[in-house]
């Protein structure tokens, strides 16, 4: 954000404040959710895999910030996570209770980054939970 402004970190840290944090974030989610997954994995129709991709991408330690930041607010967090449910609910398609499904299935990403060690393990973990659970729900 520094860069863009073409101006230093120290400049953003001292107009913003702690009175400013809520404004700077809502700056810079629009670029965070962009990069929260690519736009190839949004096409994909293997739910796991797209699981595993966000699941390993929550790991970046922006990402991590963002979700730090709105973990205390489930509508804000819900928003942020909105092109995923999306994807989601286009890759699951029909024969599913697709509401209750994409939610199991957020918790299950967001859940395998914030526990996962590093990248690896949270896309492991997302994509094996998500099979498993698909597996078991799927007519």
């Amino acid at each position: 954000m520094a860069k863009r402004a073409g101006v230093g970190k120290p400049t953003i840290y001292r107009r913003l404040r702690d009175d400013g944090l809520p404004d700077l974030i809502a700056l810079a989610l629009p670029v965070a959710q962009a990069d929260l997954f690519p736009p190839r994995a949004r096409q994909s129709r293997d739910v796991a895999t797209l699981c595993a991709v966000v699941a390993q991408r929550l790991t970046s330690p922006v990402q991590r910030q963002v979700l730090a930041q709105l973990g205390g607010d489930p509508a804000r967090l819900a928003r942020y996570l909105q092109p995923v449910a999306d994807a989601l609910r286009t890759g699951l398609g029909r024969g599913v209770d697709t509401d209750a499904t994409v939610q199991v299935l957020l918790v299950t990403v967001v859940g395998s980054a914030l526990l996962a060690a590093d990248s690896s393990a949270a896309h492991d973990s997302a994509k094996d939970l998500a099979a498993a659970y698909l597996a078991r729900n799927r007519g």
